[in-house]
C-alpha cells in the first residue's frame, strides 16, 4: 500500500519519526528506538537501554521478533 511504501510514521505508535530510527525489512519499515520491540508474545525491547545497541532479532513480514518468538513462525 502507499503508506507501507511511503511510511510516514512509526508502525507501533503511529507518530512521525524525526531523528533516530531503526529500519528493517525490504520495505525499510522505520521504528522509533523506544518502539522497537519484539512483535511476538514477549514484547521485549530490542534496543539495549544501557548503550542503545540493537539486540538480535529476525524480520518476519516487516516486523521484528526475538529469536525465541521467531522459532514457531518458521
Amino acid at each position: 500500500s502507499f503508506n507501507r511504501i511511503y511510511q510516514t510514521g512509526c508502525p507501533v505508535c503511529h507518530l512521525p519519526i524525526e531523528g533516530p530510527r531503526i529500519r528493517i525489512g525490504k520495505a525499510m519499515v522505520s521504528y522509533h528506538p523506544g518502539c522497537f520491540k519484539c512483535a511476538g508474545p514477549c514484547g521485549e525491547p530490542l534496543v539495549s537501554p544501557q548503550n542503545g545497541s540493537i539486540r538480535d532479532f529476525l524480520d518476519f513480514e516487516g516486523r521484528p521478533y526475538c529469536p525465541a518468538d521467531f522459532e514457531p513462525l518458521k
